[in-house]
C-alpha cells in the first residue's frame, strides 16, 4: 500500500466515523475543523467519490 492509498483509506475511515455521529456532535468546533481538513485533502488528491460523500455529510 503506497502513501496515497494509505491517506485515502484514512480519510475514508474518518468519513465513516463522522457519518455515524449525530448532528449536534458534528456541530462541535473540533469536528468542523476535521471535516474541513479531510474535505480539503480529498479535493487536493482529486477523490471525487469522497468529495461527494462530504457534500452529503454537510447536508445533514
Amino acid at each position: 500500500m503506497n502513501t496515497t492509498d494509505s491517506l485515502e483509506a484514512w480519510v475514508t475511515f474518518r468519513l465513516d466515523v463522522l457519518k455515524g455521529l449525530n448532528t449536534e456532535a458534528l456541530a462541535s468546533a473540533h469536528l468542523i475543523r476535521e471535516i474541513h481538513v479531510l474535505k480539503t485533502v480529498s479535493q487536493i488528491m482529486s477523490w471525487p467519490e469522497l468529495e461527494q460523500q462530504f457534500k452529503e455529510l454537510s447536508e445533514v
